[in-house]
């Protein structure tokens, strides 16, 4: 990818980042990554990038408490949380998109708006702990419209649609749940041009509303046509945090490609971590 020129399907509007989402301070775990620090602010998307073997996946599933940490720390809105399940994730207001969608980002034998309720089915219940059937009609209809989900009905199974309708069923949950901060592992694999550029207006207009959104992905003219900083891991260690408007494809490969004895050291390019 690297070298070629930027897509007219991206879509990145302006955005107020000024308050800070999420903060992750000397993250480590062990042979997978290591000292790991970055802020990403409400309305913000920074692209984790680096080749296979970097520990992308693995940092974004410890950040949703898949994995457990064997250091640093973690604090969304300013205040230090232990996120040490997904359910503790979820309690904490952050999504997880993964990269393997029909694995664990939707249940491919339930129904479209089974999938899509999922994390709040709890708020979907009367004062007697019965469903309210016509409020899940209401939100489902809501999100398949909303997110333009092709699918001949809600009751249709999730398994049976496209890749870009899947995909933007597991996003649709997250949205339902109202969460804060958004994690995505290559969100657009796998999905044709035009459900890229349906995603990729889905990711910004999240930014637009406040939520932080972190996306780990391969695709070099992706990350910097979604992204507003671009941080770099290259065999475990992080190499690099780029503004996006300073930075190329070539100079996000060149770091990705560092040689491990080389880490550490911040050229004058490098943004300092925060």
């Amino acid at each position: 990818m690297v070298g070629r020129p930027l897509g007219d399907h991206f879509q990145r509007s302006q955005r107020t980042t000024a308050v800070e989402a999420l903060s992750v301070e000397h993250l480590s775990r062990k042979d997978e990554f290591e000292d790991v620090s970055f802020k990403v602010m409400r309305g913000e998307v920074l692209a984790i990038a680096g080749i296979i073997g970097a520990g992308r996946t693995e940092l974004l599933e410890t950040l949703f408490g898949i994995r457990l940490p064997d250091g640093g720390r973690m604090l969304l809105e300013g205040q230090p949380v232990s996120i040490d399940s997904p359910r503790a994730a979820i309690r904490h207001g952050l999504g997880l998109v993964p990269e393997e969608r029909r694995e664990s980002g939707i249940v491919v034998g339930r129904s479209v708006g089974e999938n899509l309720i999922y994390p709040i089915i709890d708020r979907l219940k009367d004062s007697y702990f019965h469903l309210n059937h016509g409020q899940i009609r209401e939100t489902v209809g809501h999100f398949i419209r909303s997110l333009s989900i092709k699918t001949p009905s809600s009751k249709s199974k999730a398994g049976g649609l496209s890749g870009g309708n899947q995909q933007k069923i597991v996003i649709g949950k997250w949205l339902a749940a109202g969460i804060k901060v958004l994690l995505l592992d290559e969100p657009t694999r796998g999905v044709d041009v035009n459900a890229k550029a349906e995603i990729y207006r889905l990711i910004d207009e999240l930014a637009q509303s406040g939520v932080a959104v972190i996306v780990a992905s391969s695709e070099l003219l992706e990350v910097l046509g979604i992204s507003d900083r671009v941080l770099v891991l290259a065999q475990g260690c992080q190499v690099a945090l780029l503004e996006t408007a300073r930075t190329s494809q070539v100079e996000i490969m060149q770091y990705a490609l560092a040689p491990k004895r080389t880490q550490g050291a911040a050229p004058s390019s490098l943004e300092p971590v925060q």
